[in-house]
């Protein structure tokens, strides 16, 4: 109380001139106090927003990646689930049956080759080069190819020869059980 005697005393002792001029300070300081409040505020905000959008797009990122996870079992399910309902399927020999209802010849050297996928699976892989088809041949051979669940395509290159004819290479890919896991 004798703090606010004290600042009573000092203010009705000042003269017009000093008056003003103490609370034309006093009014500037709350302002520029406020300024800085609210300009933190702001700042805060703004450091706010941004640190919500990056949740955001990594809560969105491990949506995808969940929903990705999610297609990838059922496809592996799937996969599994054809893989024992063709359980004997050998590719080069399904190939040859495709060559031969065809009447195709493919150029040599179309051995298939396995490759090392997963812990589960290895991929048979057959590249195959087919010289002089029609078009119509091509299309019976996609078709064919695309009957069979188990067979996928990997790759296919076309060239269009000046005869009216097609050089085909196509790549064509099965999944099985590792022998380890077979036995």
């Amino acid at each position: 109380m004798e703090a606010l005697n004290k600042l009573v005393t000092y203010i009705e002792a000042l003269d017009r001139r000093q008056f003003k001029f103490h609370v034309l300070g006093f009014f500037t300081a709350i302002v520029l106090l406020a300024g800085l409040f609210l300009y933190y505020l702001a700042e805060s905000k703004n450091d706010l927003i941004v640190r919500l959008q990056a949740l955001n797009k990594l809560a969105t990122k491990g949506c995808q990646i969940i929903d990705v996870h999610r297609r990838l079992v059922k496809d592996e399910q799937h996969l599994k689930q054809v893989l024992e309902q063709k359980r004997g399927f050998v590719l080069q020999a399904f190939f040859e049956q495709v060559c031969r209802d065809l009447s195709m010849t493919p150029e040599a050297g179309w051995a298939p080759k396995e490759e090392h996928i997963s812990d589960i699976f290895n991929e048979i892989i057959l590249t195959a080069i087919f010289k002089n088809v029609t078009s119509e041949k091509v299309v019976k051979l996609l078709n064919m190819l695309n009957k069979e669940e188990i067979v996928y395509l990997k790759g296919f290159n076309l060239k269009n020869n000046n005869n009216r004819t097609i050089t085909i290479s196509v790549t064509i890919a099965t999944k099985r059980y590792k022998s380890s896991i077979e036995s």
